[in-house]
């Protein structure tokens, strides 16, 4: 009982290390967000709605204890003065993020975001006037453990078409193209790839302000915060516009993680509490080293006593009763299989008297013709005499 209550307190005791560990505020994460919107283009129309969507986004990245940097209507020294900033603080970062809303354009399936000071006469003018999206994905994938990319950028864009009417051998496609990037990183576009996002009519755009309703809601994890933007977009647009992602994440990940329930104390009580339940494991240990000496002890004595020799005891008289149990009747004979015996001649009855006088005759008469032999074979030397005598004087059965 004592071994159970102490492995159950000893996982109290973790539990409770665990809860206070993940009831501490999101700041501890190391959290950097580079945020850029440009409006006022020089070479082209002014778009109604990335400089409130960059500042909006930046508020509400603030509030949720990111490092943000930020700036609106840059220029191409702007941005890349941003962007190096941005890779010096985000590195060794747990989450990295980067907010764009813009003009951008995809040319042979590379994506490049355009400073307001952009003019595209020329493929060469890429290299020098707009800057490739690739060099904000680098730094995020070498610096942070998680990537958050939203892009705002695939507005309908008259910069594409100055070049597509300079440079027709470019492949210039429409909005923005389909990024695949690292394990950890999740690249989400306004619309879906190849095509064009909407204007709002109101502060922000329909992307950005469906991210602005649902990233700061608590315990709402990365994934779910999408679903939820992507309805609203469907919604707003009817249908026209479709939120895309590429997303490659392993964990998730909550903007704002939802609040343990207050103990009655606060942290001091908590840690009253995880002091209290160390002092019963202490105790609890030394029960059971205790236990476990009187255990030994009665191990102890308990091998003595089976190694002590025998004590000899007086062997009962042998019992004088006699078995009173009925003998077994004899088991029966099994029949017989042999052959039955043939019926032996009746015993021959002794002679008779007169047949005794017959066989005494018959001997002296035998032997009287024995000796008419011995005399007949002295005086005339052939034998057939004998032997006919002998025939002669046989007698004849009576």
């Amino acid at each position: 009982m004592e071994v159970f209550m102490l492995r159950h307190l000893t996982a109290c005791v973790f539990g409770v290390a665990a809860l206070m560990a993940a009831s501490a505020p999101a700041s501890a994460e190391k959290r950097v967000a580079l945020v850029i919107g440009n409006s006022a283009y020089q070479h082209t129309g002014t778009l109604k709605n990335p400089s409130n969507d960059a500042t909006d986004m930046a508020r509400t990245l603030r509030e949720l204890d990111f490092e943000v940097i930020d700036g609106t209507d840059l220029t191409k020294r702007d941005m890349v003065k941003r962007i190096r900033t941005f890779a010096d603080k985000v590195r060794g970062a747990d989450v990295g993020l980067f907010y764009y809303a813009g003009h951008g354009l995809q040319v042979n399936g590379r994506n490049f975001l355009a400073p307001v000071d952009a003019k595209l006469s020329s493929d060469v003018d890429l290299d020098f006037e707009a800057v490739e999206l690739d060099l904000v994905l680098k730094q995020l994938e070498r610096s942070s453990r998680l990537s958050l990319v939203f892009l705002d950028a695939c507005r309908d864009n008259p910069l594409a078409m100055q070049l597509a009417q300079t440079s027709r051998s470019l492949g210039i496609g429409r909005g923005l193209a389909q990024v695949e990037k690292a394990v950890g990183m999740m690249i989400a576009f306004s619309t879906q790839p190849g095509n064009v996002a909407l204007d709002g009519d109101g502060r922000n755009s329909p992307y950005t302000a469906a991210l602005l309703r649902h990233i700061a809601a608590q315990g709402r994890s990365i994934n779910d915060t999408m679903i939820e933007v992507r309805r609203d977009v469907l919604e707003q647009t009817d249908g026209k516009q479709v939120p895309w992602e590429n997303s490659s994440l392993t964990g998730q990940f909550f903007f704002k993680p939802a609040p343990l329930p207050p103990t009655a104390g606060g942290p001091n009580e908590t840690a009253a509490q995880i002091a209290a339940l160390r002092e019963e494991i202490e105790r609890l240990k030394g029960a059971k080293v205790a236990d476990g000496v009187s255990q030994a002890a009665r191990d102890d004595r308990r091998r003595g006593r089976r190694e002590a020799p025998p004590v000899s005891r007086p062997s009962s008289p042998p019992s004088t009763r006699v078995s009173r149990q009925k003998p077994r009747p004899p088991l029966p004979l099994p029949p017989c299989q042999c052959s039955p015996r043939k019926p032996s001649s009746p015993p021959t009855s002794p002679p008779s008297l007169k047949t005794s006088t017959a066989m005494t005759a018959r001997r002296r008469a035998t032997g009287t013709d024995k000796r008419k032999m011995r005399c007949s074979a002295s005086t005339h030397s052939p034998s057939s005499t004998c032997r006919t005598t002998r025939r002669k004087t046989r007698p004849s059965p009576r």
